[in-house]
C-alpha cells in the first residue's frame, strides 16, 4: 500500500490518496516531472502508474514475473524505463499506455 497526502490551506497535512493493490509492500515510488503521474513498484510484484489527482490505477506493466527494482521517467513525462534485478529480464522502456518501446535483454 501507497499513501499520499496533500497539505491543506491550514499548513496540516491531510490523507490524498491511498493506493492499496499491492499484495506485498511498496519498494519504489517516484513522481512524474510534470507531477500528474507516479510510479510505484513491489517487491516481487508489477509496477503501476497512477494518475495523482485521481488516485487511479492507469495501466499496471509487466508481469509478477518481472521482479522491477526501480523505474524512472523520460523528462517528457510519456516515457518510462524500469530494470529488473533479473538479468533475463533486462530494462524496458514503455509509455504511459502500457506498450513496451524497447527492452535490453540479456541474451
Amino acid at each position: 500500500m501507497f499513501t499520499s497526502y496533500k497539505v491543506q490551506e491550514d499548513g496540516k497535512l491531510g490523507l490524498k490518496h491511498r493506493l492499496s493493490s499491492y499484495q506485498n509492500p511498496v519498494s519504489f515510488v517516484i513522481w512524474s516531472l510534470d507531477d500528474t503521474m507516479v510510479l510505484t513498484c513491489g517487491n516481487s510484484e508489477v509496477f503501476r502508474l497512477w494518475d495523482v489527482e485521481t488516485g487511479t490505477c492507469k495501466h499496471t506493466f509487466g508481469d509478477n514475473n518481472f521482479l522491477v527494482s526501480s523505474c524512472a521517467w523520460f523528462p517528457d513525462s510519456k516515457r518510462l524505463v524500469c530494470w529488473s534485478s533479473d538479468p533475463k529480464k533486462g530494462i524496458c522502456m514503455w509509455d504511459c499506455e502500457g506498450n513496451e518501446i524497447k527492452a535490453w535483454r540479456r541474451t
